[in-house]
């Protein structure tokens, strides 16, 4: 039987993955020349949940996922890079 990690270690792994989501959609929004809050605007994204995105704060669907980046017009693998799979995160190493 496996052992369950504790929600402490399960909230810090997807803590982090939200952040390096963040950082890309960041990345990818400065490359276009908008500000986070024009970008949001041309978009049609409240302001405040695109920067919440972009600090890695918010916990997006699938479909969110899509719908920003077609907004950064990227593909939505592109806003993933760099995020550990499980196997990765249990030994402790990141993509980069």
């Amino acid at each position: 039987m496996q052992e369950k990690p504790d929600n402490d270690s399960e909230k810090k792994a997807r803590d982090s993955r939200l952040i390096i989501f963040g950082n890309n959609c960041r990345k990818f929004r400065e490359k276009t020349g908008f500000s986070q809050e024009n970008f949001a605007h041309e978009k049609g994204l409240p302001r405040t949940y695109y920067g919440d995105i972009e600090r890695g704060k918010r916990n997006l669907t699938l479909e969110s996922v899509f719908k920003i980046a077609d907004a950064l017009g990227v593909n939505p693998k592109e806003l993933l890079e760099g995020i550990p799979n499980k196997e990765e995160r249990r030994k402790g190493t990141d993509k980069k």
